[in-house]
């Protein structure tokens, strides 16, 4: 779950929520992470799609069963469309997370995803809100 507040056309703040669960032979592992960052776009040729590329600090992540990591960050780019119209915006984007350990630990991960997300475009006009961009 994630937010996102438009401080100019092309700049925003971002706020989100995420949880995760990992399952297998070895165990399971759940991740709960929270992020704060901000993200730029630009359209190309249109308004209707447009480039994205954001940047986030995680500063809660916690493992079930391990140590937390002492510091995390996010970075996306992508493609977001939004048709005309309609409330709706969707995003293909590749995603890198790199966690980093305390020194006890030794150790840092990193994940790379493809990422597909769809969301709904409101906003506050004339003390009302309204969907749509």
């Amino acid at each position: 779950m994630s937010g996102r507040y438009a401080v100019r056309p092309w700049l925003s703040f971002d706020l989100g929520y995420v949880a995760r669960a990992f399952s297998s032979a070895a165990g399971y592992q759940r991740w709960d992470i929270v992020s704060v960052g901000a993200s730029g776009s630009r359209d190309l040729g249109t308004p209707a799609v447009r480039a994205v590329v954001a940047l986030a600090w995680l500063p809660v992540a916690r493992i079930s069963g391990q140590p937390d990591p002492s510091f995390a960050l996010r970075s996306d780019v992508g493609l977001s469309v939004a048709p005309h119209g309609s409330p709706l915006t969707f995003t293909l984007g590749y995603r890198v997370e790199r966690f980093h350990f305390s020194r006890s630990a030794v150790r840092s991960e990193q994940f790379e995803a493809l990422t597909v997300s769809a969301g709904v475009r409101a906003q506050r006009v004339d003390g009302r809100w309204r969907l749509g961009g």
